[in-house]
């Protein structure tokens, strides 16, 4: 993860020499911001929020603005994210970028992450992406697992219709997940409308 970040923060600077700020803009958006979203489909939020101690050298980079507040250790997600989201202000602020307040650039921040729906850049923030992204495609995978003809052979000892009977890291980071879900970001559970609720097959759609 740490040689990952490094790595895209020194491509992310590489594009600077890009002059258009929408082929700039896009590159960021669809070539940097999402090589950590397919990697989080299938590393545990845990790992992948683990800090990414890289010794970056504020020297190096346009950091005088105070946009983003660096500490010797930073989740690789929170990196990223700082990162392409300065680079999108700066070039889209330019000179400006450098006299606005810290209060100002936050909510230009604001405006980057918002999705497209609602006013923004769609530069969804990495850690909570990383969250769903984890949680729909292990979803996914139990849901696959349990249509299998022979599920109870792939996951040896384990009920995947019972979560209390999984063992395996991916099943418990999934268990986990859900509840944390539930508890600290208020989601809820869809459930599926009642039998009696469903319409008839020959009744006119409501």
């Amino acid at each position: 993860m740490r040689s990952k970040a490094l790595a895209i923060e020194q491509d992310v600077k590489k594009l600077r020499i890009v002059h258009d700020p929408k082929i700039h803009g896009d590159l960021l958006r669809f070539c940097q911001h999402t090589r950590l979203a397919f990697l989080a489909r299938n590393v545990p939020p845990d790992v992948m929020m683990r800090p990414a101690d890289v010794n970056f050298d504020p020297g190096r980079g346009d950091w005088g603005s105070g946009i983003i507040q660096r500490s010797g250790l930073v989740p690789v997600p929170v990196l990223i994210q700082d990162s392409i989201v300065q680079a999108i202000l700066q070039r889209g602020l330019g000179a400006t970028f450098d006299t606005l307040s810290a209060h100002e650039l936050a909510w230009c921040r604001v405006i980057v992450e918002l999705p497209h729906h609602k006013g923004g850049l769609g530069i969804t923030p990495l850690p909570a992406s990383g969250m769903a992204a984890f949680y729909s495609a292990t979803a996914h995978m139990v849901t696959w697992l349990s249509s299998l003809p022979h599920a109870s052979e792939w996951v040896a000892d384990q009920n995947l219709a019972e979560p209390n009977t999984w063992n395996s890291s991916a099943l418990q980071t999934l268990k986990h997940l859900y509840d944390k879900l539930l508890t600290h970001y208020n989601c809820t559970e869809w459930s599926p409308p009642l039998v009696s609720d469903a319409h008839a097959p020959d009744d006119p759609a409501q």
